[in-house]
């Protein structure tokens, strides 16, 4: 398993050798607030290439901004309401766009039409020396420009979903991230040899520190001999979290 920071900073993606900067090398982050996972996923790559390289210039932005108002508020918005009023064409929509090529085609045709030179424009402002994309919008997005030769610089995906993958990766990006062993034998086929690493997991640096159990609860006042679940509904909140507690309430003993 390979750090995320080495897999950006320690080669240029796709095996071209060891970047070669007179200056501390420049990483552009592309953050989404579409919950909260995408965020965290930011965070976690911004500190661990600050902790490689503490002197690399590093900025995390805010990507779906720079895409424009329509795709900001079609990806996020559009997804918030999804979510909370109608979810069952969430599955609809996830397998038209991870099982039908023409859907995904429209798809990346929406994004080019109303957020590419937008996007273009501020990355080439920055001047990055690697871009790293953080969700599926900009993966597309970056791919695309990567194989028109309007991008440059190397493109970075991460990839943190347990789901059908191809709708988080794209041919022309140079690298992917992914956290699971089965990832890699599903992307790489899709991508080509070579351009899928394996990381560890890309959380918060206190998540990689062994804990011990009972000083854990006790941190939290959490009683020491009762079963404890988690449920969770994302940085939104979303799903049939009563549901889940009562039936969790119903399957711990006591």
């Amino acid at each position: 398993m390979t750090l995320p920071a080495g897999a950006i900073l320690d080669r240029r993606p796709n095996g071209a050798g060891p970047a070669e900067l007179d200056r501390p090398p420049r990483v552009l982050i592309l953050s989404a607030d579409v919950g909260e996972g995408h965020a965290a996923a930011a965070r976690a790559m911004a500190a661990e290439v600050a902790a490689a390289d503490p002197e690399a210039e590093i900025e995390v932005v805010e990507g779906l901004q720079w895409l424009g108002r329509i795709s900001e508020h079609v990806i996020r918005d559009g997804y918030r309401v999804q979510l909370r009023f109608f979810p069952w064409m969430y599955g609809m929509l996830y397998t038209l766009f991870t099982k039908v090529a023409l859907a995904r085609t429209v798809g990346r045709g929406f994004l080019r039409a109303f957020g590419a030179r937008r996007l273009l424009r501020r990355i080439e402002d920055r001047d990055p020396d690697v871009v790293i994309s953080t969700h599926p919008a900009f993966t597309n997005l970056l791919g695309v420009m990567r194989r028109q030769g309007r991008l440059e610089m190397p493109v970075v995906a991460t990839i943190t979903d347990l789901a059908d993958h191809i709708f988080w990766a794209h041919r022309y990006c140079d690298l992917h991230l992914v956290c699971y062993e089965q990832a890699v034998e599903r992307i790489e086929p899709i991508t080509g040899e070579g351009s899928v690493v394996r990381v560890r997991p890309l959380v918060s640096p206190e998540f990689l520190e062994p804990c011990d159990r009972d000083d854990a609860r006790e941190r939290l006042g959490l009683p020491a001999d009762r079963p404890i679940v988690l449920v969770s509904g994302g940085g939104w909140g979303v799903g049939d979290l009563d549901g889940a507690v009562e039936t969790a309430l119903d399957h711990v003993p006591g």
